[in-house]
């Protein structure tokens, strides 16, 4: 039996492991306190935007490289992808609690546009989440991908949230316009053919 074909069983385990590290060391540093939970909802805010826009860039990738085995592979693994992407949110969301620590002071905040954005996105994500599993996709039949599009409107809402808190366009800028680039290029191209 070929070497691949022993390694098989180990990818999963070994992609997962690639995507939960950053995880396990944003947690190992705020548990062991070497780090403030103020300070790692930056770093969490930015790992789940970046694994999200990962997931968003692997179709148009794929139909500007169709040949190459990387953008199959990014396909196929987009939902992975995703939800890893929610995992960050989650602790994102979990360190926020903790960051703030007064309820009262959270939902007085919920009203400011800074705020409402990342609720609605976290809704969105959470939503999208629950319903990215082989089960749902079955259940759901042609209704799943008109759902799984508002990750779309979740992305908009990320970015709305990051350059509401941080006041950085150009730091929000520099990370979605890529994505950006790639859809009005997809965009581009549908109307073309």
């Amino acid at each position: 039996m070929p070497l691949l074909a022993h390694l098989k069983p180990l990818y999963l385990p070994a992609f997962w492991g690639a995507l939960a590290a950053p995880w396990f060391w944003i947690m190992w540093l705020w548990l062991s306190g070497d780090s403030t939970a103020h300070y790692l909802l930056h770093t969490s805010g930015k790992y789940a935007t970046r694994l999200m826009l990962v997931a968003l860039a692997a179709t148009p990738l794929r139909m500007m490289f169709p040949k190459a085995g990387w953008t199959r592979w990014l396909v196929q693994s987009r939902r992975h992808w995703g939800v890893a992407s929610l995992a960050y949110v989650l602790l994102h969301t979990v360190l926020y609690f903790v960051d703030e620590g007064v309820l009262w002071d959270i939902i007085a905040g919920v009203s400011k546009p800074s705020y409402l954005t990342g609720w609605l996105a976290l809704a969105l994500f959470i939503g999208l989440g629950l319903t990215s599993n082989n089960a749902s996709v079955k259940a759901l039949g042609q209704r799943w991908k008109p759902l799984q599009r508002w990750v779309y409107v979740a992305a908009l809402l990320t970015f709305l949230h990051w350059v509401l808190l941080d006041f950085n366009v150009m730091m929000g800028v520099y990370h979605f316009a890529p994505l950006v680039a790639l859809q009005l290029w997809r965009v581009w191209r549908g109307r073309r053919v």
